[in-house]
């Protein structure tokens, strides 16, 4: 006699075997470093422009930044070196009558 549970059992989850159709679906999956595969749209002149800052805010701003919140000061200093970086220029193409990031303005 049963206790009322079903007794079939589920079969675990098998992945499907890879076909022309889930070769597809494998090459095309979420990649979590850029889900939405932002760096592929990039020119090799973003790219540079990211990984300065990038390398910028990791080594320089963030333990500044930090202490000057803790002090509760402005570091007027973070600035003049982000323009010197070029990194307080337009983002915006010449197309809209701006300057382009090789040519935009710094502190």
């Amino acid at each position: 006699m049963g206790t009322g549970r079903s007794e079939s059992r589920i079969a675990p989850h098998q992945p499907p075997l890879p076909n022309k159709s889930t070769a597809n679906v494998c090459r095309n999956r979420l990649r979590w470093d850029d889900p939405l595969r932002l760096d592929e749209q990039l020119t090799e002149e973003e790219r540079l422009t990211r990984d300065t800052a990038h390398d910028y805010c990791q080594s320089s701003l963030q333990p500044r930044v930090l202490l000057a919140a803790r002090e509760e000061r402005f570091d007027r200093e973070i600035l003049t070196e982000m323009g010197s970086l070029g990194l307080l220029g337009s983002t915006l193409p010449e197309v809209y009558g701006v300057a382009t990031s090789a040519t935009s303005l710094t502190a």
